[in-house]
């Protein structure tokens, strides 16, 4: 039985058979699997910054659409002059450009790990996707899917972890 339990010790181990350790220096950090920064929070920073994109974009009148204004003139000829009152952004730039900005800068917060950012994150999402509706955008279609994309990842347990203070 001697003979057994000194060739099962191995090379790496010392005196009696117990292997050895080695230490962690206190100098350089460990970092293991539960400490790792997971891919969810930078897929949710990612798609935030999207919507921040989109708001920004939509603020400037990239994304406006160009109607024909022979089609305009024959639609309110015979359905109206109330059917369509205008192909021009009523209000609101100047607030979509405000909230892309704050979003943008708040996603960046939440890819450097601050966890407070994401509840600030799903208030500005919320807000921006009202606004879009209540201006009766084609872009809010768009912002409602960044903005559960952007919230469902978050909800990992693993990204929970990471962002608890």
């Amino acid at each position: 039985m001697q003979k057994f339990s000194a060739m099962s010790a191995g090379p790496s181990s010392g005196a009696g058979g117990r292997r050895r350790r080695r230490r962690p220096d206190p100098e350089r950090p460990v970092v293991t699997g539960r400490d790792a920064y997971p891919w969810q929070i930078g897929l949710a920073a990612v798609v935030w910054m999207a919507l921040g994109a989109l708001l920004i974009s939509s603020g400037i009148g990239f994304t406006g659409s160009d109607a024909d204004t022979e089609q305009v003139d024959k639609i309110s000829g015979s359905l109206g002059a109330d059917t369509v009152v205008s192909t021009a952004q009523h209000g609101g730039g100047v607030l979509w450009i405000l909230l892309g900005i704050a979003v943008l800068l708040v996603a960046a917060l939440l890819a450097i790990g601050q966890g407070w950012s994401r509840y600030v994150l799903f208030a500005l999402g919320f807000t921006a996707v009202i606004a879009l509706g209540v201006a009766a955008r084609w872009e809010v279609v768009l912002a409602m899917g960044f903005f559960v994309a952007g919230s469902l990842p978050l909800l990992a347990p693993r990204a929970h972890r990471y962002l608890a203070p």
